[in-house]
């Protein structure tokens, strides 16, 4: 019973952060851009972005299955979106709910279990025709990431899928929302006016051209973002898979994670290409193996991917934003457990860029960054001597709370103390205002959602990366100064209980204190509460 209120927190409150998984995809003999009923719009002559049918009946298979691993980990609920508040979930349980037990959602909740999660489940819908769902190409690719896989399984769930969109009549469901998808693509170049210079930086910086790349917006499914690619008979052809980040008034917004999805589809294959010359390092791995874990990176192999493309992440950062950008994307992701990260950035800003006459691709680079990874094992002494910065997360509060519980305290006016009785009430704990606590009271687990005059607030100083004086918020971070209406929370260690850890909320006026919007791997961040901007924040 103790870890139902944790469960609860996390879903209404706390709007959990995914991670992405990158591999190579099939593309079917007739393009997709050809269907005469594919939503997409073109932002050059070869990049594009669409909500595409075959990612859509597969995942709304998925959804409907129930299966486990979609209601744990993709589903919208989790961040607190339900069909009451988003229509196009209440369409397609309203429209596809009486189809349940149909045979695709049969398999559907079989091979969820097996491993066809994930960067999977838009993969496998790439390999069919994109009019009729039909099987059009074999599943290398699909068996060699996933070995487990059975090829006859496999065949089987096309074939069902195939039934379920005769049977369900799709492409009716589609078409009605289409108006929708269009609204949707709209909203997401309009929020992300650079994707069309994405793919140009990318093809310099990795020396490879790239013959199409694909932006899919998944309509339905929330936290993860996949990239994949395929070598097609023009050249490269790269895909990005974008899932639900948020929501903005009916409309999700979308994960503005292209810049890092479409880099898998460069970095991994120069990676597997040239692994041997990493393989001996792959302790360095287990230090930090359960936090890998916990985004679904397995293994030494995929934590070096993501690695290298969060160090080209900070590099395209550096060059379109200012250094500082690319600091703070650096710290965020030494916090997450990716401690060689800065080496590798350091290589790219002093190394790659400046001796392209000699790495003319990434690939003329690995034995390099093989030499780099090697000093890390050797300072490291093989990975035993890593230390990893202590920046707590929201998840590891919540773990904290679920486990001995907490005390909820506040401190402004009747806005504050509404969001403090709601926690409270919600959520099965206690709350005090400032002034009434006592003895033992501040050796617990704390949330505490406090005005910049909080005498507590002023204990903690020194403590934290954010810091609220009067009307602004000012970021160790970055050393930038928000003002105006203006949120924060941080994760902190309890400095009066050397077990509990503090989520501390902080804002520059009552009025601010109307919700909190936490990523379930965030340590802080900085938001402006009239429109619930993220300012900064990791």
């Amino acid at each position: 019973m103790a870890k139902r209120p944790i469960v609860l927190f996390l879903v209404i409150i706390i709007v959990i952060g995914g991670g992405c998984v990158s591999s190579p995809v099939s593309q079917p003999s007739n393009a997709t851009h050809e269907s005469l009923h594919l939503v997409r719009i073109g932002l050059s002559d070869n990049v594009y972005v669409s909500v595409d049918p075959r990612v859509e009946l597969v995942e709304v298979i998925y959804r409907i299955s129930s299966s486990e691993w979609y209601q744990k980990q993709v589903a919208p609920e989790k961040v607190g979106v339900s069909p009451e508040n988003y229509e196009y979930l209440r369409d397609i349980d309203e429209y596809f709910g009486k189809y349940r037990e149909l045979r695709a959602v049969k398999i559907a909740r079989e091979l969820s279990k097996k491993g066809l999660t994930y960067d999977a489940v838009p993969r496998f819908a790439v390999h069919l025709n994109p009019d009729t769902f039909k099987l059009e190409r074999n599943w290398s690719d699909m068996l060699r990431d996933r070995p487990w896989l059975d090829e006859k399984e496999l065949n089987e769930f096309v074939e069902a899928v195939e039934e379920f969109a005769e049977e369900t009549d799709f492409w009716r469901f589609y078409n009605e929302h289409v108006e929708l998808y269009n609204a949707t693509i709209n909203e997401f170049v309009r929020e992300n006016p650079d994707l069309a210079g994405i793919p140009k930086f990318e093809e310099e910086f990795f020396g490879e051209k790239a013959a199409s790349w694909d932006i899919i917006l998944q309509m339905g499914l929330v936290h993860h973002s996949f990239g994949g690619w395929v070598e097609g008979k023009e050249g490269k052809e790269i895909y990005s898979f974008l899932g639900i980040c948020r929501f903005k008034g009916n409309l999700p917004e979308f994960c503005g994670a292209s810049v890092h999805e479409f880099a898998h589809s460069f970095v991994n294959p120069a990676v597997d290409r040239n692994y041997e010359l990493f393989e001996p390092y792959e302790a360095l791995f287990t230090p930090v193996r359960e936090k890998m874990s916990d985004m679904a990176y397995k293994n030494f192999k995929t934590m070096l991917h993501e690695t290298l493309v969060r160090a080209f992440e900070a590099y395209y950062l550096r060059e379109t934003r200012g250094e500082a950008a690319a600091r703070e994307s650096l710290l965020a992701d030494k916090a997450r457990g990716f401690y060689f990260i800065e080496e590798v950035y350091n290589a790219y800003v002093n190394e790659y860029v400046p001796n392209r006459d000699r790495y003319r691709t990434f690939d003329d680079f690995m034995p390099r960054l093989a030499e780099i990874i090697g000093n890390v094992y050797k300072k490291t002494n093989g990975g035993k001597n890593v230390e990893l910065p202590e920046w707590p997360t929201v998840n590891d509060f919540a773990e904290r709370l679920s486990e001995k519980g907490g005390l909820v305290v506040y401190h402004g006016g009747t806005t504050t103390r509404y969001l403090a009785e709601w926690i409270g009430n919600k959520f099965g704990l206690s709350v005090k205002r400032e002034d009434e606590i006592e003895g033992d009271d501040l050796k617990n687990n704390l949330v505490l959602i406090l005005l910049p005059d909080s005498e507590l607030l002023k204990e903690l100083e020194g403590r934290m990366l954010i810091r609220a004086n009067g009307t602004s918020v000012y970021s160790n971070v970055t050393g930038k100064t928000y003002t105006g209406s203006i949120r924060a929370f941080e994760v902190i260690k309890n400095p009066w209980d050397e077990d509990g850890l503090i989520l501390l909320v902080v804002g520059t006026e009552d009025g601010a204190m109307r919700s909190i919007h936490a990523y379930n791997n965030m340590h802080y961040s900085i938001r402006d509460a009239g429109t619930d901007e993220l300012l900064e924040g990791w």
